[in-house]
């Protein structure tokens, strides 16, 4: 199992008596509440939203168009909310047709 890990040490003075403990906290990478990406149907320069939700928080969600990476521009908004993320097409015109999909 892949996981993701932090540590601390941390140390405990008492007068001259010191005593030192580590600390590490193990986490699985987040995954994906659900498999399935919902298709999204929207009218020629309306707003889309792609949801998707995640198993716990910490996962570093991108969105590609085809096989290219999406950055937020004035065309594509992304949204990280607690759990959720969304890839919001704000303009849609008939040329953004193409297969989008996301990975953690």
């Amino acid at each position: 199992m892949n996981l993701a890990r932090n540590s601390c040490t941390t140390l405990l003075q008492v007068g001259r008596n010191k005593a030192v403990a580590r600390l590490l906290v193990m986490t699985s990478p987040a995954r994906f509440a659900s498999k399935k990406l919902n298709d999204v149907t929207a009218e020629e320069g309306s707003r889309a939203c792609f949801e998707a939700e995640l198993t716990h928080l910490g996962g570093n969600v991108q969105w590609f168009v085809d096989d290219e990476l999406i950055e937020p521009t004035s065309k594509y908004e992304l949204i990280a909310s607690g759990l959720s993320r969304a890839l919001v097409v704000t303009e849609c015109q008939l040329e953004l047709n193409q297969v989008k999909f996301f990975t953690i």
